[in-house]
């Protein structure tokens, strides 16, 4: 083995080891990942994908969530993504995190690789690798799971796409592609978007003739897109047929807008306060804008990528104008409704960006690789770079001791409650600001002292370092729970067994109220778990309807539907929901219970604690039925309004309809059968999502299908006995497969060959 293969494969194992070691209590211990969106939307949704597949079927639809939406089309379900398909390996709960995992060992990999493939030696590629692999930043990102998604891949893409131009060959294109497609089958439209911006301003960068490599990245990019038509054939068609073809109100686009202060976080991590599930401690709420608290939850890389990129800026190193132009960008995208940018891209006609905050994303791993590019500079004896890297931890320390020094004044703690808005009763809170702050200082200062001592211990212990700052900082931003988090809620066994008959109605989670705020401040993700949220009870085999669109995905029969229950709330009627509930197939309707009562009676434990009061339906009407009455109406809510009773209802076009009886229902994921019979023409009502592709036949031969109760379908049969069989396919997935499995083919020739 050479001396360079035996240095990359020691590093190599550093990662492993560090990876290992932070995360053996989900690999070994059976704990999971849970925070933010994990748990209440891609825990249950991945369980579904499996169970699903595990059936045999092809995960065409979702029977689920809002009466059923599309699934394999979806990307947010992300069925043609291989790395998903880890969640097949072992209990889905280990699946699931190990799928998590396998993106962080693929961060730490992928930024050695491509740190090396920049020809920085070893040491200099470790920093990077653990700065950006397991920096705050990117773990915090296993609450986002798309966007982590495709920042994982970004540094093998980018490397792989350097050697493709450093020697071109089939093999090597086929290779960047393939890579370069795994992104696109994630379809993150921001993420992605500056994942290849960089890649191209890389390419730029470090090329002679930019036209000419421009060309190839274009033609590179043109495969990956066929590699990935699978996906984006299918996704394009859905974004049409959901909300996001309406687009988002301006408010809603500049939501989580990043605020200014938050580079402070660069230095101190905790400047605002921690955003930790299992115990919050925030001061700083106000700079998070109306959501109180960040999407991206951390800007922290590392103390050490602020001193070395600082380094490199006052040195004004090789690559230090570009980095700073693309953290500059970055910034400015990421300032959302801060500037007037947005407000500008909002009018040209771009409606459906949101959160702004991920733009800070390009910032971020510029700033990496420019600070391991410091590092491979200092390391190489620059005395330049050396006394800027001095001066940088200089001026990180003497900021960090100046704060400290300020929250170790008699007066701290009255002045920060003032500063910060916030009740005597959060004066707690300013000690923990003191000490992260001390926390703060000490690093720093640890590195001022390494980097003007010469030492020939240097690297090792700079590498101890890092390995301590990011270890302090892994259970906070990516958090676990024991395995038992994981299993159905006591309230599960309670509900009916026949889950497949009916539908939960969360109406908690639209009505709200003083003990909804009490028990979601208490523990958000235990009130999650043991109140069924949505979409939460998913996980566990119960079907939910008018849930709110987590993330504006649903077909748009679905938002009329959530729409005119809204609009129908508004009105004042306390029995609101209740239509819509019964013409939903709903069988219990789910409330908060009041905070103190529930926590007397779990003697103040939140993990026992019932959060809800599941009431049932006293006639709870089946997903399947004849309609008794057609009332035709162009206006859902005022048709409500004079009469609220929906029961055996159909609501939609003028038809006839007779009796009729449903004898039998088989379901699968996307087909159902229905054995009924009719005295005379019968209106059949079919409480599954409307859809263009669905195709309903009567002994056979395709029946026409009539949109009722605003979301859902109808077909009229004639008198006797029938079959009527329901059945979803999506053509743009076979032919985005097509594509795919042709530009598949002449990928593994090329590397073959």
């Amino acid at each position: 083995m050479s001396r360079a293969r035996s240095t990359d494969l020691r590093a190599l194992l550093i990662l492993a080891a560090v990876t290992v070691v932070l995360f053996a209590d989900v690999l070994f211990a059976g704990s999971g990942f849970f925070f933010r969106d994990l748990f209440r939307y891609h825990f249950p949704m991945k369980q579904i994908v499996r169970d699903t597949i595990a059936r045999g079927e092809f995960p065409w639809w979702n029977r689920f969530i809002s009466a059923g939406q599309p699934m394999a089309a979806n990307p947010a379900y992300e069925i043609f993504y291989p790395p998903q398909w880890l969640i097949f390996i072992g209990s889905f709960q280990f699946g699931f995190n190990l799928h998590i995992l396998f993106h962080i060992a693929l961060a730490l990999g992928g930024m050695y690789a491509l740190l090396r493939t920049l020809r920085l030696r070893s040491e200099s590629a470790l920093f990077g690798a653990l700065s950006f692999g397991l920096g705050a930043y990117f773990l915090s990102a296993t609450a986002t799971l798309p966007m982590m998604f495709v920042w994982s891949w970004a540094p093998l893409a980018a490397c792989l796409v350097l050697r493709w131009l450093d020697a071109p060959s089939p093999r090597r294109f086929a290779l960047a592609a393939l890579v370069l497609a795994m992104q696109l089958l994630i379809v993150e439209p921001v993420s992605l978007l500056q994942v290849w911006a960089l890649i191209a301003l890389g390419v730029a960068w470090r090329e002679r003739n930019v036209r000419r490599t421009l060309t190839r990245v274009v033609a590179l990019a043109i495969a990956a897109t066929a590699l990935a038509a699978v996906q984006l054939v299918p996704a394009i068609d859905h974004v049409r047929d959901s909300a996001r073809s309406r687009g988002f109100p301006y408010e809603t686009v500049v939501d989580s807008s990043l605020s200014p202060l938050r580079l402070i976080e660069l230095v101190e991590p905790h400047a605002f306060g921690i955003v930790d599930a299992h115990a919050p401690k925030l001061w700083g709420g106000n700079v998070y804008g109306g959501r109180r608290t960040p999407y991206v939850t951390s800007l922290h890389c590392g103390i050490a990528v602020t001193i070395f990129a600082l380094a490199g800026f006052l040195a004004r190193i090789r690559g230090a104008r570009m980095a700073a132009a693309i953290c500059g960008v970055s910034f400015l995208f990421a300032l959302g409704g801060e500037t007037p940018l947005f407000r500008a891209i909002y009018a040209i006609g771009v409606h459906s960006l949101r959160y702004p905050e991920k733009f800070i994303a390009a910032a971020l791993i510029s700033l990496v690789v420019f600070a391991a590019y410091a590092v491979e500079r200092f390391l190489d004896g620059d005395e330049r770079v050396r006394r800027a890297a001095v001066i940088a931890s200089a001026i990180v320390a003497a900021i960090t001791a100046i704060v400290a020094a300020w929250t170790l004044m008699p007066g701290f703690t009255s002045s920060f409650v003032r500063f910060w808005k916030l009740r005597d009763a959060a004066a707690p809170l300013a000690a923990f600001a003191r000490t992260q702050w001390l926390i703060a200082f000490a690093f720093a200062a640890i590195w001022f002292t390494l980097l003007i001592s010469r030492t020939r211990y240097l690297r090792p212990l700079a590498l101890v370092l890092i390995i301590a700052e990011v270890s302090l900082l892994a259970n906070e931003v990516a958090p676990r729970l024991p395995a038992d988090f994981f299993t159905p809620p006591p309230i599960a066994a309670r509900l009916e067994p026949d889950r497949d008959a009916y539908s939960i109605f969360h109406r908690a989670s639209w009505s709200g109220g003083s003990d909804a705020a009490h028990f979601l401040n208490r523990s958000m993700h235990w009130t999650a778990r043991n109140g069924l949220r949505p979409f939460t009870a998913n996980a566990w085999g119960f079907r939910s309807v008018l849930e709110a669109d987590y993330d504006e995905t649903d077909l748009l029969p679905t938002h009329d539907l959530l729409d005119a229950m809204q609009r129908f709330g508004a009105t004042g009627n306390p029995r609101w929901s209740e239509p819509f509930a019964t013409m939903s197939n709903v069988r219990y309707i789910i409330d908060y219970a009041n905070f103190d009562e529930a926590m007397r009676a779990a003697r103040g434990d939140v993990t026992t604690a019932l959060p809800i009061r599941v009431r049932r339906l006293i006639a709870d009407q089946p997903r399947y039925y004849f309609a008794q009455r057609v009332v035709a109406t162009d206006d859902l809510v005022r048709t409500l309004i004079e009469n609220p009773d929906a029961r055996l209802i159909a609501f939609g076009p003028k038809v006839s309809t007779s009796p009729g009886r449903v004898f039998a229902v088989r379901e699968t994921s996307s087909s159902v059968t229905i054995d009924v019979e009719a005295a005379a023409n019968a209106l059949l009502v079919m409480t599954v999502t409307r859809h263009k592709y669905w195709r309903v036949t009567i002994d056979g031969r395709d029946a026409a299908v009539i949109p009722a109760n605003l979301a859902y379908q109808a077909v009229v049969v004639p008198a006797g006995r029938h079959r009527v069989e329901m059945r979803y396919r999506n053509p743009l997935v076979l032919i985005g497969a097509a594509i795919s499995l042709l530009a598949l083919c002449a990928a593994a020739i090329a590397t073959v060959r």
